[in-house]
Parts: structure tokens; C-alpha cells; sequence
């Protein structure tokens, strides 16, 4: 339980226990102002007034008006039937069948028809039994009520009414409506004067739109606008949003989310994370910052993306393009990467890369000056390098397959590198092998390129046209010859499970020259 719920529970107490204690000192008679008639039997029924027609009682500010009454004198109380009516202070109306009244406790039990107007909030309760303490002017009603105030009609099952602080306090079964939302919950406050309504307990509010749950938090009915602090989220549809702290204008239709907040869209299998949020009904967009996550399940496949920034926005049809913005970083099981920004759509499942992108898969490592990942039933079949293109394939510890070119094609087939093409200023330099020893490095020019692989191993090789080049042999080599103009393996970088998308890039370790 928080402060704020243990605060107005200790208040509700001292009130409830208010309720039945009796005045302290002497308490002043109830005066009866008039009546028709009165029937008194002072032998046998000494005390007791049996009053008849036009009754009218005064007790203080108060004025209580009955067609007829049974008057307790030595009791200072009196029972009044048809037509009860009291007024209380010129502002506070309540009408009934029948009423029981205690002059010592000034407290008022009306039956039957029950209906309390305030002329200065224009709040109404109707219900059949209502409670009212014309000392404190507190009401309260135990068997079911209605109350209408000018933003809603509420139904509970109890209800206390605090008439100098206007705040009500609803509970069991309340069912709220609005003219653009229904709630429902167990505990709810109101205060008249704001026309707020205090979120205290589990509440699930329905809009034209959207499905709010929180256990915290606050609901203006009047301007459709809500404040949700505790286990909140916000629904449309196949979407949800949680937070720990919930903004919602539903006349703008806009929302904000604080501290935590977790984007899910059920129909397409996605989860967005981070630490502050915004959406939009209209446009459909949801916009999360700091420590931002992505997730997309697939099962064994599923791609976890982390960035600065995270955008969520329609695609074709039904589906979303989501959008990452600095420090990108992303796991897959048969891909992982890092750039500056990305845009992925789930309509075709392709991952754009920009900025200084790089990208492993197996034993290849990848980078250009943009980077596209096709996939099909959530596997990768096709990664194109634009723009000074460079795969590097690990052959072993120290030796690298490499090429480099205006552009690369590599063509995957069940999350191996089947083809390899070229296009533009290739340059190449791969390991001549057989069986298990290296009998040659082929180093070579040419405008195209295509290579086929088997496994992990180079089956066949075309270039085209004629390639400049020369085989070197394995034994004679410097470390200089084994690498290309502006080689870099990277894999100090790479993430190796979801987890690791989180973890900052280590520091270069200083360059040592291997031997071969």
C-alpha cells in the first residue's frame, strides 16, 4: 500500500469511527418548528408524541420536513415517514420515505427513495439507504447507490460523501460513465470541485479507442485526460503500453510514458523497451529514448535491436517500420550488427543499415557505407554492401578471406554463404587450399567478381573480365601482403548473445604483428 492510499485509508477511519460516536457535552434538542396535530398518551406512553400533517423539525442549520412523525422529547430523537425532506446550510437537500433522526448525534438515517442533491456542485446521490451526519456533513450509503454529477453517472456498492471537502469515496463494484469513457474498479475518489477522479485500486478504463488499466493515479472525465502511476498500460488493439508512470490526453489522443516504458504489438510478435516514451493514435506512431530496446519473436530467430532512439510507425498493410538512431547495436542467432541508424520493416523483414554499418555472420564480417539484410520466413537470404564494400571470411586465427568492391551481393542458403558477387573495383585476396594445407594465396583486380562457396570454403571463383593478379606463395609472404588497403577485424565488437547489444565497445587493444 503507498503513502498516499495509507493516508486517505487512515482518514476514511477516523471518519467512519466519527460516524458512530455521539456528540461531546451537551446535546442541544431538536426543536418542532410545526405540525397540523398531535396525539400525546402522557400516562401511558409518557415522552412520545405522535405528530400529524405539515411536520417540520429544527435541529441547528438544519430544517426537517415529514407529513407525519413519531417524537422521542426525553430521547431527543423522532422518527418521520412521507415526504422526508431535510435541508441542511441552504445548499444540501435530501429526500426519502422514511427517516430515523438522533438530535444527540445528529445523525439522520433515511430510507427508501433515498436522494441527496448539493445545489452548489450539482452532485446527486439516489439510493435506498443513505446515512447522514448533519454535525460533520458526511453521507454515506451501504446498499448500492447512483451518484450524477455533471461528468459522469456512478453506480457502487458503498459511498461516502464528505460534503465540506467535496470529496466522495466510492467502494465495492464502482462503475463509472462518462460521456467518452466507462470505468471500472473497486476504490475510486472524487473530488467535486476539480471533477477528478482518484485512481486507488485496480481500474480498467474504456475510451471509444483505447483500454486503460492502472492501480494508481488520476482521471479528469471532463477534458478525457488521465495520469496513471502504478502496474499501468494503455491498449488498442494489438498493441499495448505499459510504464510506471502513464500520460494519456484521449481528446488528442496522445500519450506519454516515464521511468520504464515496454511497447507490444501481439499480432506482429514485437516488443519495444526503454526508459521514456511518446504515441499517437492518429498517426499510429510510438517514439521510445533511452537505453531503447527492440525485440522481435521468432522463436530461435528472434532479433533483439538496441539504440539510442527507437521509432514505431505503419508500414504496408497492417504492418510497422521501425526506425533506430545512434549506437546501434543488434543480435540475431545468424546475424548481429552495429551502425549509426537503422530502418526495418516487418512487411519484408529487411534491415537497412547506415552509417558506418557492420555486420557478422558465421565467420564473415561486413561493411560498407550501407548495408541491406533480406529475409524470407525469418531467414536471412541475401546481404548487399553499397559503397566501399569489404567481406573478410576467418579462415583460421590469423588468415582472412577478403574482397572488396563498389558493391557486394552474398547469397545465403540455410545461414550459409552460398554465392559471393562482385560489382566494380573488386580486389580480392583468398587462400588457395588443399585438403589441410594452404597451397597458395590467390591476390587479385578485377571489375566483377563471383565466387561460389561450399561450407566455409571456396569452390569456384570467376572473374571477369580478365583479372590482374598473381598467386603467392604461403611461405614467402609478409604480414603486409595478407591484408587489403584498410583491413580490420572487428570481432572485439561483436556481440555474441542478446545481452551484449548493451555492452560498450572495449577499448582497441594495441597492434602486435603475428607470425605465420
Amino acid at each position: 500500500m503507498s503513502l498516499r492510499h495509507l493516508i486517505i485509508t487512515l482518514f476514511l477511519f477516523v471518519i467512519s469511527v466519527s460516524f458512530a460516536q455521539k456528540k461531546d457535552g451537551k446535546s442541544k434538542m431538536v426543536t418542532l418548528k410545526y405540525c397540523d396535530r398531535w396525539v400525546e398518551d402522557k400516562i401511558n406512553n409518557p415522552g412520545v408524541r405522535d405528530l400529524i400533517g405539515n411536520v417540520s423539525f429544527e435541529d441547528g442549520d438544519a430544517t426537517m420536513y415529514c407529513d407525519s412523525a413519531r417524537q422521542f422529547t426525553e430521547k431527543n430523537a423522532f422518527n418521520a415517514y412521507g415526504n422526508v425532506h431535510i435541508i441542511k446550510a441552504d445548499s444540501i437537500n435530501i429526500y426519502g420515505d422514511e427517516l430515523l433522526y438522533d438530535g444527540n448525534t445528529k445523525l439522520a438515517r433515511l430510507r427508501r427513495n433515498v436522494k441527496l442533491i448539493n445545489n452548489n456542485s450539482q452532485l446527486t446521490i439516489e439510493t435506498e439507504k443513505l446515512d447522514y451526519d448533519l454535525n460533520t456533513d458526511i453521507g454515506f450509503y451501504f446498499d448500492g447507490g447512483t451518484v450524477t454529477d455533471t461528468s459522469f453517472v456512478l453506480n457502487s456498492i458503498k459511498g461516502y460523501y464528505f460534503v465540506n471537502t467535496g470529496i466522495v469515496n466510492f467502494k465495492n463494484d464502482v462503475k463509472v460513465k462518462t460521456s467518452g469513457s466507462d470505468i471500472f474498479t473497486d476504490t475510486l475518489l472524487y473530488d467535486t470541485n476539480t471533477e477528478i477522479i482518484s485512481i486507488l485500486g485496480p481500474t480498467n478504463i474504456y475510451t471509444d479507442s483505447v483500454h486503460l488499466y492502472s492501480e494508481d493515479g488520476w482521471h479528469d472525465p471532463r477534458n478525457n485526460y488521465s495520469e496513471l502511476k502504478h502496474n499501468s498500460f494503455i491498449q488498442k488493439g494489438a498493441q499495448i503500453i505499459e510504464g510506471e508512470h502513464l500520460v494519456y490526453d484521449g481528446t488528442d489522443k496522445k500519450g506519454e510514458a516515464f521511468k520504464w516504458v515496454v511497447i507490444t504489438d501481439t499480432l506482429q510478435q514485437i516488443k519495444i523497451k526503454g526508459k521514456r516514451g511518446t504515441f499517437t493514435e492518429a498517426t499510429d506512431y510510438a517514439f521510445v529514448t533511452d537505453s531503447a530496446l527492440f525485440v522481435q519473436y521468432s522463436g530461435f530467430d528472434s532479433l533483439f535491436l538496441h539504440a539510442d532512439t527507437l521509432s514505431f510507425e505503419p508500414d504496408t498493410n497492417d504492418f510497422r517500420l521501425m526506425k533506430a538512431y545512434h549506437n546501434v547495436k543488434f543480435f540475431r542467432f545468424d546475424i548481429q550488427g552495429k551502425c549509426d541508424s537503422i530502418v526495418y520493416s516487418t512487411y519484408d523483414s529487411v534491415i537497412n543499415m547506415y552509417k558506418n554499418p557492420i555486420m557478422w555472420s558465421l565467420n564473415n564480417q561486413m561493411t560498407g557505407d550501407e548495408i541491406h539484410v533480406i529475409s524470407k520466413n525469418d531467414h536471412v537470404e541475401q546481404i548487399d554492401m553499397v559503397g566501399d564494400a569489404f567481406l573478410i571470411s576467418r579462415v583460421d586465427s590469423i588468415r582472412f578471406n577478403q574482397i572488396k568492391g563498389k558493391k557486394i551481393s552474398g547469397y545465403i542458403e540455410r545461414n550459409m554463404l552460398r554465392k559471393i558477387y562482385v560489382d566494380g573495383n573488386t580486389e580480392s585476396l583468398y587462400y588457395l587450399i588443399d585438403g589441410p594445407y594452404i597451397v597458395g594465396i590467390n591476390k587479385a583486380e578485377s571489375p566483377y567478381l563471383t565466387i561460389y562457396m561450399k561450407g566455409n570454403k571456396i569452390e569456384k571463383v570467376i572473374m571477369s573480365p580478365k583479372p590482374v593478379g598473381q598467386i603467392l606463395d604461403p611461405t614467402k609472404v609478409t604480414q603486409a601482403q595478407l591484408t587489403l588497403e584498410n583491413f580490420k577485424w572487428r570481432i572485439n565488437e561483436r556481440p555474441f548473445t542478446p545481452w551484449e547489444i548493451f555492452k560498450p565497445d572495449p577499448l582497441p587493444a594495441p597492434t602486435v604483428e603475428k607470425k605465420l
